[in-house]
Order: C-alpha cells, then structure tokens, then sequence
C-alpha cells in the first residue's frame, strides 16, 4: 500500500493532471500489480502501475495519445462522472457526455470516520461543508456508503449537484 502511495499516485497525477478533486469525479483510475509470493521469495521488488479509463458501466476508454496531462483546465464532460436521475435508486452513474441530472462535484473521505456509519445528522453536516459550497447555489445531494459498506471501510462520500446544463440531454 505504501509502496502504491509513493510510486503510483504520483505518477497518475501528472499523467492525468487537473486537481484532486477534478481527478475523484473523473473515469481515470490506477490498476496496481506487484510480484507474486514466489517472485518475491526469488528477490522481485518491483511495482506496475497503469492508468486506466474506464466508463461506469465497466467499458474502456481509449486513453488520450498524447503526452499531455488528460485534464487540462476543465474536466471534460467524456471524462467526467454524472447521474441520470435525482432518485439514487433508479439512477445510473454514466459519463457527463451523456444525458444526465446531477453532476459529480467531488468525492471525499469522511473526516476522522468514526466506526459506525454516522448519524444523519452528523453526515448532513459534513455533507454540507463540503458539498453545498461546490453547488454555486443549485440543488445539491450527498451519498455515503451503506451501513455494511461503512463497517468494511468504505467511508468515501459523493457529492452531485444539479446540473444546469444538462437540461437537452447533455452536460
């Protein structure tokens, strides 16, 4: 894990580019691989990181054939990260090209993550901080992890906005 941290992340950050924060609502993640029990014990130390794209329903992506950083100023839309309903039960998470309601404005940590998911209000809170702000004044929602997802770590929380622009399909 440390290794990742030190070697992979620094590395999608300049091949991608953009902010941290334009980075979590986007497609582009790493896929990490390291030597196998028995390459270790035969003295491998060696770490392969590779920048994948890929659409939320598992499709990849070609990467940009160029050595410039993918983000560049603004996030594209063929890049960015929406939803096509308000309603988290019918709404599907597909690229900002694509007709959409909200759009991901940032994904985040929830701080100092207590052991149980915490209480609404609490999590309104936090939400509010951080996402609201994000909303330049539109309709905003929050959405943290399941109970179960909590307990097995997952403290990542998202913030959609409603997306302006979005109003003929697209973003």
């Amino acid at each position: 894990r440390v290794l990742f941290r030190s070697t992979c992340e620094p590395a999608l950050r300049t091949a991608v580019g953009g902010t941290a924060q334009q980075r979590s609502i986007s497609i582009f993640s790493l896929a990490f691989f390291i030597p196998t029990a028995s390459q270790r014990a035969a003295g491998a130390r060696w770490v392969r990181c590779d920048l994948i794209a890929t659409k939320p329903d598992g499709t990849a992506v070609d990467l940009p054939d160029t050595a410039a950083p993918a983000i560049a100023g603004t996030l594209a839309d063929k890049y960015a990260i929406c939803l096509t309903a308000t309603n988290s039960v019918r709404a599907e998470i597909v690229t900002c090209d694509r007709p959409h309601v909200l759009r991901g404005l940032d994904q985040f940590t929830y701080p100092k993550a207590p052991a149980t998911l915490p209480s609404s209000s609490a999590a309104r809170s936090v939400a509010t901080a951080r996402c609201k702000p994000l909303a330049n004044g539109s309709k905003w929602v929050a959405l943290l992890p399941t109970a179960s997802q909590w307990a097995s770590g997952d403290h990542q929380v998202d913030c959609w906005g409603l997306d302006q622009g979005s109003a003929s399909g697209g973003g």
